[in-house]
């Protein structure tokens, strides 16, 4: 496929002898025929995104205009009734995360993991106490993420790491028509803070996109730069949570992003991305970019139940420090970002 992406192989395999890292999978052998079906898989997610609040804006005035009064106003409104009225899914769904047409989507993207915490480990430290999976930067859409559940080639207990460490996000997702049916199959929880402070409580980990929906606006093919923000290092030392940095390669490559001041008022607002989107021939199909998949070591937070500034800042400087770590540590395996730096914004 023109214009696709691919790891650097010898990179990768030097990468292996590194004393840091646990665990590697991937890239992934793939034929055209499961890359195309990656490719279909992966398109789904974008345009649903992109439809769902075109559909929702459209029908709006529709219904100002027509009201209730004939059939065609029904057959409209009955995808955005049927969906409102149904519950977004409470947990992961592993019979849709495990089958055939979603373990092509990492072909598409030549997924790799680089895990310097393997999912055992990370199994096993979860009993221990909460993790905050910290990952950045955020993108349109996570396909990081999304390759990430459902990858078939990384461990064995991969599906229940999944269902451990469900996704917070903004609550606008988890009660948008269409949209809230088709992203919970990942498992998605509030991430509002009193949200997270009830589920660290619990002994409960999650999946955070630390920067918000703020970092969509801030990179570009030439750049990358993520949001800085110290709120959920101040909520894991008073919950006693630990944090694991996670950098997603790939993120802000596979769409690109028109980047207006009104429209990132408008995201930012609603805590979901509403822009105008863009990938494969102009479509909100994604490019066949590489994406890669790098998990760090935890931070080993203290647990402080009010932590001054200061703690907060010094922590929070060791989980930035490590962010720039692993991006120039591991950057190198992803031809896109070789020649990039990390610009990190307060």
């Amino acid at each position: 496929m023109a214009g696709r992406t691919l790891h650097d192989r010898d990179a990768l395999l030097e990468i292996v002898k590194s004393k840091d890292v646990q665990k590697i999978y991937g890239p992934p052998e793939s034929t055209p025929i499961e890359r195309m079906a990656g490719l279909f898989t992966a398109s789904v997610f974008s345009w649903v995104y992109y439809l769902a609040p075109a559909y929702f804006f459209f029908v709006l005035p529709y219904l100002l205009i027509f009201r209730l009064t004939s059939l065609s106003t029904y057959v409209i409104l009955a995808p955005m009734m049927i969906s409102a009225a149904l519950p977004a899914f409470k947990v992961c769904q592993p019979a849709v995360l495990g089958s055939w047409i979603m373990a092509q989507m990492p072909k598409y993207f030549d997924y790799v993991e680089v895990l310097e915490i393997d999912d055992e480990n990370l199994a096993a430290l979860a009993k221990q106490r909460p993790l905050i999976l910290a990952v950045q930067p955020h993108g349109v859409f996570s396909y990081g993420g999304v390759c990430s559940a459902v990858i078939n080639y990384s461990s064995p207990i991969r599906p229940a790491i999944v269902h451990m460490f469900p996704t917070a996000v903004a609550s606008v997702l988890l009660s948008f028509p269409i949209m809230k049916h088709v992203l919970s199959i990942f498992g998605l929880v509030d991430a509002s803070k009193k949200s997270m402070i009830k589920m660290c409580q619990k002994g409960k980990c999650m999946v955070l996109y630390v920067g918000g929906i703020a970092e969509l606006f801030m990179s570009s093919s030439k750049k990358e730069a993520i949001k800085s923000r110290t709120g959920f290092i101040r909520l894991a030392m008073q919950q006693g949570a630990d944090v694991v940095p996670l950098y997603l390669f790939g993120n802000t490559t596979a769409l690109n992003v028109l980047k207006l001041p009104v429209l990132e008022k408008i995201s930012r607002s609603m805590g979901a991305s509403m822009t105008v989107f863009w990938g494969l021939f102009g479509t909100p199909c994604p490019l066949p970019k590489a994406v890669t998949y790098v998990r760090g070591k935890p931070l080993g937070l203290p647990k402080v139940e009010n932590p001054t500034d200061e703690q907060v800042d010094e922590w929070h400087k060791k989980y930035v420090a490590e962010v720039k770590r692993i991006f120039d540590t591991y950057k190198h395996l992803n031809p896109d970002y070789a020649n990039k730096d990390l610009t990190i914004v307060p």
